[in-house]
């Protein structure tokens, strides 16, 4: 994949972009290569509500806005019901006019192969492909962790990198298993780097 634009390589970040559903992300980013151990980890605890320090965990995302075009609608809040009593960061559907967002930025040194593990449930039946968390919030073509499609009998997610020049078979990868509404599901992901500007 090749990565283009101002930006460093997934601008040397982890990115978490919702759009819909209902999303926990105890987050945690762990270099593949490294004797260090986790590089970032955000689980909600700080606080729940809707306040700028319960969703961005006290500050550890120290990027956050609501695209709700001056109406006030906030699309995210922290729930209690996580994945093992934890706290969750909880995304709203509202239409394709809002959308929401949480970031930080260089956690990962350029070209380092990383973990990325985090939490999802969803509650949201709507068919819309929301790209729910991503590697870059404006260039999420690069790669895309999780794209959900879901219905009133369940939801499918796929895997996006169609930044690389739409090279076959790399566009959007998934299975074919439907995933129930209202379940928790753990996510874990190894991006290797092939060199400076692919994975």
């Amino acid at each position: 994949m090749v990565f283009s634009g101002d930006r460093s390589p997934v601008s040397r970040v982890f990115r978490a972009l919702v759009f819909a559903g209902v999303a926990a992300m105890p987050g945690l980013l762990v270099p593949a290569h490294a004797a260090g151990g986790v590089l970032f980890q955000s689980n909600w605890d700080t606080a729940a509500g809707t306040s700028t320090t319960a969703v961005t965990d006290g500050g550890r995302w120290p990027n956050y806005w609501e695209f709700n075009n001056g109406t006030g609608v906030q699309l995210i809040s922290v729930v209690s019901g996580g994945p093992n009593g934890r706290n969750a960061l909880r995304v709203q559907q509202r239409g394709s006019t809002f959308a929401a967002n949480v970031q930080i930025n260089d956690v990962v040194p350029l070209a380092t192969d990383f973990y990325v593990r985090y939490y999802m449930r969803n509650d949201d039946t709507s068919g819309s492909g929301d790209h729910i968390v991503t590697a870059d919030t404006w260039g999420y073509a690069n790669l895309t962790y999780l794209r959900k499609y879901g219905s009133a009998s369940g939801w499918n997610f796929v895997v996006s990198m169609y930044g690389c020049a739409e090279i076959y078979p790399l566009r959007h990868w998934g299975p074919a298993l439907k995933l129930a509404n209202g379940q928790w599901y753990r996510f874990e992901y190894y991006v290797h780097y092939v060199d400076a500007t692919h994975i």
